[in-house]
Order: C-alpha cells, then structure tokens, then sequence
C-alpha cells in the first residue's frame, strides 16, 4: 500500500476513535493497518510526507502530523499496549514511568552509562574459543587432500570469527567515554550532546531490531530550530549497545519519570 493510500484509509479511522465512534469491523481495520510496516514515501520532502497531513484534532493532541501520530499507536500496539483512544503525545507508559519513579526515589545523582567491561570479557573468551576450534581445526592438514577445502573454509571461519570477538570485547577497555548520562540538566549523548529536561517528553526503549532509546521531543519544531536542522526531527535514536552495563528499558523509563517532572528534581536538590 502507497504512502497516500495508507493515510487517506487510516485518517478517517482515527478521526472516530478521536470522536470515540470506533468499533466493530473498522476497530480492527485500524489496528491491522497500524501493524503494518513503516512506509516509504517517493514524495517525502523537507522530512515531511505531502500525504501526512495535520488536522486540527491531531494537533490538539501535541503531535505535528499523522505520519508521527500512527508510529505512536503502532508502537503502542507492537508492545501490546491496549489503547481505545488517542494518547496525548509524551505520555509514557504507566507501569514504566512508575518504575522509573522508584528507581528515582532517594537517588537525584546522575545515571552513567558505559560499555561493559564484563560484557567484553565475554567477547573475548567466545573469541578465544573460537581461535582454539580454528587451532584444533588446523592440525587436521594431515588428512587426505581431498578434505583440505573443508578444513580451510572452517578455518578461516573460526579465525575470523575469533579476531572479531577478540577485538569486539577489546573495545570496552579502550572506550570509556560514556555513551548515555542522565543528569540533573538532561541526558547527554553521544549523538545529539545535552538534550535538556524542558525539550524532553517521554523516552522507551527498543530491543527488536538492535537496541536503542527513543526520546520522544515535546516540542520537534523548536528543537529542530535551536539545532540548525532543516528536516524536523520527532524522536532522537540514541544506540544503546548491547555490550553496555544497564537495561534499556531501565534507562527509559528512569527518563520518562525524571522527564515528568523536570521542577520536582529541583526542589528535590535545593
């Protein structure tokens, strides 16, 4: 289904649920369109796609267009959260943003993450088994000719393989640079510098394809404005590595709840 196509069927749908009419068979028309995969617009310009439109009704919610509004819901619905109406944008997932409020509780110091030393260990030992299974492989030469091919394909698998872990696990060691910090200004990164409190609404964590934090902006326009960017930017990817010390979902939902209340941390200090 073309981008167009896509909004013009799912607009119609959401503008019921928005005047709480939705049921039935368009109910579940919505949710099977939510749960499609992201489109990719031929037409997409200045970050925008011309079919993604912006009623008054989706901006009364806080989002900047459809096209930001049905990630939202597939997203909630991908983590099976249920929903029968439209959320304000920033609102984060109750059990999550309690969570994130007792991991706060007492603590008001900053949260440093980094690449796990013990994680690189790991590497390494799986590199070093590797490297021996390549050894042990290697003596095998004194077989006939006729196995050598299979000797030497295996080889040099193990032994890739081996100086991949090896320099993989090498890497915590070396880089000790923090990749995430969640501090009393905001949470610094790597990617995008400090990202203050005010500018921030809601963060999750996402471990499908590769593990990252999505910090959902309050306002995209000005913050897009204050950084130079031409395109507009909805949501900031931060990678969280797998080699890091810290649950994801831990980290995102400590933002969330420190998010919620950006003058609370204050008082909290003072």
């Amino acid at each position: 289904m073309k981008c167009c196509e896509y909004y013009q069927e799912t607009l119609p749908l959401l503008k019921r649920m928005h005047d709480g009419t939705l049921a039935g068979d368009d109910a579940k028309r919505l949710h099977k369109l939510l749960g499609q995969e992201t489109l990719l617009c031929e037409n997409h310009t200045s970050g925008k796609c011309p079919c993604s439109t912006t009623p008054e009704w989706v901006s009364s919610y806080g989002y900047y267009d459809i096209e930001e509004l049905t990630m939202e819901l597939g997203f909630m619905q991908e983590r099976g959260r249920k929903f029968d109406r439209i959320p304000q944008k920033g609102s984060a997932d109750p059990a999550e943003l309690a969570k994130g409020k007792r991991m706060w509780a007492g603590d008001h110091g900053e949260r440093v993450y980094r690449k796990s030393r013990l994680s690189g260990l790991l590497y390494i030992a799986g590199g070093v088994v590797f490297l021996g299974m390549a050894y042990l492989n290697g003596l095998r030469f004194f077989v006939p000719k006729e196995e050598w091919l299979e000797i030497i394909l295996l080889l040099v698998a193990f032994l890739g393989a081996g100086i991949l872990f090896v320099i993989g696990g090498l890497d915590p060691f070396i880089d000790r640079k923090p990749v995430l910090v969640i501090g009393d200004r905001g949470v610094l990164t790597r990617e995008f510098g400090l990202i203050p409190w005010n500018e921030i609404a809601s963060a999750r964590g996402f471990s499908a394809k590769g593990t990252r934090i999505f910090i959902m902006l309050r306002d995209p326009g000005q913050y897009a404005r204050k950084q130079g960017h031409e395109i507009l930017t909805t949501e900031l990817e931060i990678e969280f590595n797998m080699m890091m010390f810290g649950s994801v979902t831990d980290a995102a939902a400590l933002i969330s709840a420190r998010a919620a209340g950006p003058a609370a941390i204050s008082a909290q200090k003072s």
